[in-house]
């Protein structure tokens, strides 16, 4: 059964973080004469791969995440799923598609950035990535946004040096400041 109760606490924490955090640049140093400033982009696409012994609530919360985080993903699931929850095929905001580990495996070759694997990882999955590049997040799915909501995003770090023999005015030149 789905635990309803923490798909929607784990939502609002979802918001909370894109709002409070990643939809804004950072810029913790503060160094005088610098700015570094920290931003975030969405890591799109993206592919969310429930193996036959992932819960299919961390498969939802997974998708409510990557949902806030704007990014374009692809459920994929496993054959064992389609018999005890036929309704995620329903699902319309993302796609969905019912497939073994190998065909999910053969998605990594087709610009897919990033995995958040829910179960076991498969070991197919896990050879395609490694020969593709491409970053699997194995990790529990958790409810608490500023966490969970880093798999679905690419921090970057833009580091810039306004001063110029002493003199702090180029800051004005600056338009993202």
């Amino acid at each position: 059964a789905l635990d309803h109760e923490r798909l929607a606490r784990a939502a609002c924490t979802y918001a909370h973080a894109l709002l409070a955090h990643f939809s804004r640049n950072h810029d913790p140093s503060a160094v005088l004469g610098e700015v570094n400033v920290f931003r975030y982009q969405s890591c799109s696409p993206m592919l969310v791969r429930a193996a036959a012994d992932a819960a299919l609530g961390d498969a939802l919360l997974a998708c409510v995440a990557a949902l806030t985080a704007s990014v374009s993903i692809t459920l994929s699931v496993d054959p064992a799923h389609t018999e005890r929850a036929p309704w995620l095929s329903a699902l319309s905001a993302i796609s969905v598609v019912t497939e073994s580990p190998a065909a999910a495996a053969a998605r990594l070759s087709r610009g897919i950035k990033r995995v958040r694997a829910l179960g076991t990882v498969e070991p197919a999955l896990l050879q395609a990535a490694d020969q593709s590049g491409v970053h699997v997040a194995c990790e529990a799915v958790l409810s608490c946004g500023r966490i969970e909501l880093l798999h679905y995003f690419v921090e970057q770090s833009v580091s810039i040096a306004y001063h110029r023999y002493g003199n702090l005015q180029g800051r004005k030149l600056l338009s993202f400041v």
